[in-house]
């Protein structure tokens, strides 16, 4: 089963660039919003300051170029939520 996250990136894909649309750029305030309000839609009791943690702390970690996957498991991992 495919954890929900993974789910509905249409809107996002439509924003970025087609052959960069399955890469997260943890660098663009806009990509940074998208990942705050897809998380909080389906964790809404997670505090925003946490989120935002999480996704910093991936951004510098995670080896360039980051996949949209292995970044979404990363951050989710980081809030705790061991996803694979």
């Amino acid at each position: 089963m495919v954890h929900p996250i993974f789910e509905n990136w249409q809107d996002y894909e439509g924003l970025k660039d087609p052959e960069e649309h399955m890469f997260i750029s943890y660098t663009e305030k806009w990509e940074i919003k998208y990942l705050l309000k897809k998380i909080k839609r389906h964790y809404h009791n997670l505090p925003a300051r946490e989120i935002l943690d999480a996704i910093e702390y991936c951004g510098r970690t995670i080896p360039l170029p980051h996949t949209r996957k292995e970044f979404m498991i990363a951050v989710m991992n980081e809030l705790g939520f061991k996803i694979r």
